[in-house]
């Protein structure tokens, strides 16, 4: 059963842990528990990542997705190798409703999330987490997961459901001259809305036109 909100925050700030950068080429970020140590199986992981031609953003992206899940686990009091999918299901539910301190607004006059910027039509971002945040979180766990099942020192079933009934990638062999099929949603991965083409205000684009330098970046930015 999820925890309310405030329940689990206050446990996760008695035993909060941080994502911080190191000095290693090797493993450029750590997630630290609440006593500041390094997670073991994390900085295994990202290590990992790193071997595989990713770049030191992406193990950061990954880190903090881990810490946020580390941070769950140790409010629900489970450890991460006896974790099974209804936590990982309690997890997103709880991602769908907690709030994100990202999008805390600490000038009086900054605008309120998920308001649209009334010059250029683009929405803020909303208070809480976006659904392409809560999918890249379900396929980090699920990548972690499997790292560690084929190092033998996590769970012997993954706790994240596959995308596909079969556990492979979605077409992985599609051929792209061939239509591809609608595929059900995997287990716990959020519909994201599809956005529409915004225009560009007239005087968004005059004040561009105006602001360039020479004729012939003018002549281009007309072109295009």
């Amino acid at each position: 059963m999820v925890l309310p909100e405030r329940e689990v925050s206050a446990l996760v700030v008695a035993r909060a842990g941080r994502v911080e950068a190191t000095m290693a080429t090797t493993l450029p970020w750590v997630v630290l528990d609440g006593a500041g140590r390094p997670i073991t199986p994390v900085s295994e992981f990202l290590r990992e990542l790193l071997a595989c031609s990713n770049t030191p953003a992406s193990c950061r992206s990954y880190a903090f997705d881990l810490l946020r899940w580390f941070r769950f686990l140790a409010a629900v009091d489970v450890e991460w190798s006896c974790a099974k999918r209804v936590d990982v299901c309690d997890f997103v539910l709880w991602l769908r409703t907690c709030h994100n301190p990202a999008r805390d607004r600490r000038r009086p006059d900054a605008p309120t999330p998920g308001s649209l910027n009334a010059r250029t039509g683009k929405p803020y971002l909303r208070s809480g987490y976006a659904p392409a945040t809560i999918n890249h979180a379900v396929s980090v766990l699920a990548a972690f997961y499997d790292h560690h099942l084929q190092t033998g020192q996590g769970p012997v079933v993954s706790p994240v459901p596959p995308q596909s009934r079969d556990g492979r990638r979605l077409e992985a062999h599609h051929n792209p001259l061939e239509p591809f099929r609608l595929y059900r949603r995997g287990a716990y991965r959020q519909k994201q809305v599809d956005r529409e083409p915004r225009a560009v205000p007239d005087d968004v684009v005059e004040d561009l036109f105006t602001s360039l330098g020479c004729h012939r970046n003018r002549a281009l930015f007309s072109m295009f």
